[in-house]
């Protein structure tokens, strides 16, 4: 179980160009149980660690109202403490390029957001 908070802005730097940053701290408790079987005895061992994590990423893109793409990289930097002899760690750095093209969308979904956007205007004018 982890509790994060995050933070995420976009810088808009021209018409259509962005820069987006995020980041999210977080902290947790992990709980594991390890059972094993050794000549036909049976063991188990419990352990209970306190967790830190931290995620975070950036990305700078493009986007007009048919087209997306851009490039990002993002980390994910975790760990615990096993016991007071061992710490686990486990780091994830990665970085994406990506694109993407908007299709009109189709009647249904059109009448059913207008429906509630304009239900919600109502409520909170």
């Amino acid at each position: 179980m982890r509790l994060s908070i995050g933070y995420c802005y976009t810088f808009v730097l021209k018409e259509h160009l962005f820069f987006n940053a995020n980041i999210a701290p977080s902290v947790g408790v992990r709980f594991s149980k390890l059972s094993e079987t050794v000549e036909a005895v049976r063991q188990e061992v419990s352990n209970t660690s306190f967790t830190r994590a931290l995620e975070g990423g950036a990305q700078l893109g493009y986007a007009s109202r048919r087209i997306v793409f851009g490039l990002g990289f993002a980390f994910d930097v975790n760990g615990y403490n096993e016991d007071k002899f061992n710490a686990v760690a486990n780091n994830k750095f990665y970085g994406n390029i990506y694109f993407g093209y908007r299709l009109n969308t189709t009647g249904f979904i059109d009448r059913t957001y207008n429906k509630y956007a304009k239900n919600w205007v109502l409520i909170n004018s």
